[in-house]
């Protein structure tokens, strides 16, 4: 009778699903030239930043402070390794510095995210969630310090 219930908890255990986490239902889209894998650095001479500090260089789709996915065209989640600066349509390039969740529903709260510049691969960081939502990634993203520092992305495999 002991093999019989070790076997229905192993064998029978649910497929996992997208999580309850509200962020992983309620986000905004990043998908406007933030690929790090195309290898420009600007669009036709035009930089860009997230923070609405300077309507002039906004990314046209920063939305100001709050959950986003990466989608389409920019990619689908957030590099975990420098780009190098120059990229993503910005000089300083904002990347992950820390593994992203392993499991669905896990939340890192307090992610470090850096921005790489010069021959510092971290010469500004911030602090922004990360939630799995077992096929892709959400991030509570905040504004950048100043004009030309952004987000970017990476096709990299989930």
């Amino acid at each position: 009778e002991g093999a019989g219930v070790e076997c229905t908890v192993q064998c029978n255990d649910p497929a996992p699903v997208i999580p309850n986490n509200p962020e992983c239902s309620k986000y905004n889209n990043l998908t406007y030239f933030r690929n790090v894998n195309d290898g420009r650095y600007d669009e036709n001479g035009k930089l860009y930043c997230d923070t609405l500090d300077n309507p002039m260089f906004v990314s046209p789709d920063w939305q100001g402070e709050g959950w986003y996915r990466f989608t389409g065209p920019s990619g689908n989640r957030m590099p975990t390794i420098t780009p190098g600066e120059k990229h993503c349509g910005a000089s300083f390039a904002g990347w992950l510095a820390v593994p992203h969740p392993q499991m669905p529903g896990d939340t890192v709260p307090a992610a470090k995210v850096c921005f790489h510049w010069g021959n510092k691969q971290c010469f500004y960081s911030l602090e922004v969630a990360v939630t799995n939502c077992n096929k892709y990634f959400v991030y509570e993203l905040k504004q950048t310090p100043w004009c030309n520092a952004r987000y970017c992305a990476t096709n990299d495999s989930i």
